[in-house]
């Protein structure tokens, strides 16, 4: 910041030794030494207090990016469930048609039996795809396995 030489350190000295005197020099060089190691000390606080500070900035950003693609994540996954649960109506009222058709036409009876239990399990409701609780009992059965208990 200050470009100082040492001639210039020399200059400060000897003058400093003319006006304050060579019996109060060493306590005025006590003091301010005393009184520069305090200044350094608060610059070294406020140095780490900023950088922390920043730290702290820098983690909410990551956080508050992560929790809008979590965000978008969720709902691509609503989406996709919406769109299996059309698809499993879909097969169903196909399922159902054919069945229907199959009543009308006494060769297609063989066909429905074969599709009978397919029909049977897409009449089933759509089980929702949850991590977290799958992997939440995988943990609460892995626990009791370690315990003992069943």
């Amino acid at each position: 910041m200050f470009d100082v030489g040492f001639s210039e350190i020399c200059l400060v000295g000897l003058v400093s030794l003319l006006v304050i005197g060579p019996e109060k020099l060493p306590q005025v060089a006590r003091i301010v030494g005393f009184w520069l190691g305090k200044a350094r000390n608060m610059v070294a606080t406020v140095q780490q207090e900023i950088k922390a500070e920043l730290h702290a900035e820098e983690v909410r950003q990551i956080f508050n990016e992560q929790s809008a693609l979590l965000d978008k994540l969720n709902a691509k996954s609503i989406d996709f469930e919406q769109g299996a649960q059309q698809l499993q109506s879909r097969f169903v009222n196909a399922a159902s048609t054919l069945g229907a058709d199959s009543d009308n036409n006494p060769a297609a009876n063989s066909v429905s039996d074969t599709t009978a239990p397919a029909l049977d399990t897409l009449k089933q409701p759509l089980k929702s795809a949850s991590p977290t609780h799958s992997s939440a009992s995988k943990r609460q059965k892995s626990k009791q396995r370690r315990h003992g208990k069943k």
